[in-house]
């Protein structure tokens, strides 16, 4: 009674229709405040698509049918405007001593996972996603979904336009300028991911884990997600 529910769930990319129905979140509301509960509807932003910052994420949803009036709870976007609000979690995992959750579902009385079941290929093999991956992946702040996925450093491409944004995301201070050129130093490089996530032309490029470590690091982040 009284508790801040975040209904998590996947909005779609826009013109997608696989996601779960707003009409079934409409039930699910209503059940959560006939129990007293303070539902609002969540996920957090995407590295890239019509879900890569709160404004679109959130026009996105509501073109689906995720708006207040349909639904009867309101959207927030678990990371913040630009991904970045989020809060470090100590998991001691394989592969990541600490995670980034998104900070609204963190600090949220309850979680219910809406996750729509499917299947997702990866290089040679495939995999089912359902609720781990709804946490785990979709609770991932920007820098934590670039750092699942991410085999080696970060390369800057040819489609660079010299804007220097990437820069100033950087928190190892591991982007550096080189007469025309723009180049990450892997020295330095934390493997954060905000370069992937905050360059304006997707001139960033990464090396993708395809394999059971994909799987095994995002259970990590559904680990952290779930701590809180």
């Amino acid at each position: 009674d009284g508790d801040r529910v975040a209904l998590k769930l996947h909005f779609g990319e826009y013109g997608n229709f696989r996601q779960v129905r707003s009409t079934f979140l409409a039930q699910i509301v209503q059940n959560v405040k006939r129990l007293g509960g303070r539902p609002f509807l969540t996920d957090a932003n995407s590295l890239g698509g019509s879900r890569s910052h709160a404004v679109s994420h959130i026009e996105t949803a509501f073109r689906h049918g995720f708006s207040m009036a349909n639904v009867g709870a309101p959207v927030i976007i678990a990371d913040g405007l630009t991904g970045r609000d989020c809060v470090e979690i100590d998991v001691d995992g394989v592969h990541f001593k600490r995670v980034h959750v998104a900070s609204s579902t963190y600090h949220a009385d309850c979680l219910i996972s809406l996750a729509h079941f499917k299947g997702d290929v990866k290089g040679e093999g495939h995999y089912w996603a359902a609720t781990l991956k709804n946490i785990g992946m979709g609770l991932a702040s920007k820098r934590g979904k670039a750092a699942i996925h991410a085999m080696s450093p970060p390369k800057v491409t040819s489609k660079c336009i010299n804007c220097l944004e990437c820069v100033g995301w950087c928190q190892s201070e591991a982007i550096l300028k080189t007469g025309s050129r723009v180049e990450v130093d892997p020295d330095r490089c934390s493997m954060c991911g905000e370069c992937v996530a905050f360059c304006p032309v997707e001139a960033v490029d990464i090396d993708w884990v395809f394999d059971e470590r994909l799987q095994e690091r995002y259970v990590e982040y559904a680990k952290g997600a779930l701590k809180g």
